[in-house]
């Protein structure tokens, strides 16, 4: 991560105050300095412009639901959150209303791609700063009931996917720093379900940019709204790992993954 300033980026909506607390918890956690842009319009331009030239170390913005920032995540996430220069953290709702605290329980929404690994890389230093803990976080999709015989196959099946899902986890663990307590944790089912759930017992949640297996919906439509807007602590999404070529944009079907039942 760059020794820049934390960046809050607010426009006058509530969420403002969530993106100001995230942005003071992440600057004490990175000994940095603390900048707030109040920003309109193009916000991802005007963002990405001022992460670059002051080299940031995190972008910060609130999870508002009206105005220009709820459009600017919604409507065009994917430009500023691949495109941006440094991470971007995004403040779930009432994170200002909470008891201050320090962020160490770490978690990182972890596949074996370079995006996977660059998330993996800014947990495990944001872990490190802390003096906390790092938990990787691992999701196979479950299979379909016609590609089994049987349904009473299904147990069978999900533990041998929860199998190759740890057995990934602990490998790329093993090649971090030591210094770090991490454990890994391999799970069946919709990924951001599943990474939301974690986050109920996470300070903060760290994904890539874009991925190729199942978490690479995390970051496309729906789904982006569903980990921001659901997510119980911060989700920090983790830069394009440097030298990676941009992807163009291909057409992808409206539903990724089935909504949650209720």
């Amino acid at each position: 991560m760059r020794s820049g300033p934390v960046i809050v980026g607010i426009d006058g909506d509530a969420g403002a105050r969530d993106a100001f607390a995230v942005g003071q918890r992440l600057a004490e956690l990175l000994d940095a300095s603390m900048a707030v842009i109040t920003v309109s319009g193009a916000a991802p331009d005007a963002l990405r412009w001022t992460a670059e030239q002051q080299h940031a170390s995190v972008l910060v913005l609130g999870a508002t639901r009206r105005r220009s920032l709820a459009r600017t995540l919604r409507g065009t996430a994917r430009r500023l959150l691949i495109q941006a220069p440094c991470p971007v953290a995004v403040a779930p709702g009432g994170f200002a209303d909470r008891p201050a605290a320090p962020l160490r329980d770490i978690g990182v929404g972890f596949e074996l791609t370079p995006e996977g690994a660059e998330a993996l890389a800014v947990a495990h230093r944001l872990a490190a700063r802390s003096g906390g803990s790092l938990r990787a976080i691992g999701v196979a999709l479950p299979p379909s009931p016609l590609a089994l015989d049987d349904l009473r196959d299904r147990e069978p099946y999900l533990e041998d996917e929860r199998r190759i899902v740890r057995a990934g986890l602990e490998r790329a663990l093993a090649e971090l720093p030591e210094g770090v307590p991490a454990t890994a944790d391999a799970r069946v089912g919709d990924p951001a379900v599943e990474l939301i759930s974690a986050s109920r017992e996470l300070d903060l949640l760290v994904c890539g940019s874009r991925g190729r297996g199942p978490l690479r919906a995390v970051l496309l439509g729906s789904v982006t709204e569903r980990l921001i807007r659901s997510a119980a602590c911060p989700v920090v999404i983790a830069p394009r790992p440097a030298g990676q070529p941009r992807r163009r944009r291909r057409t992808m079907p409206s539903a990724v993954l089935p909504p949650p039942r209720g």
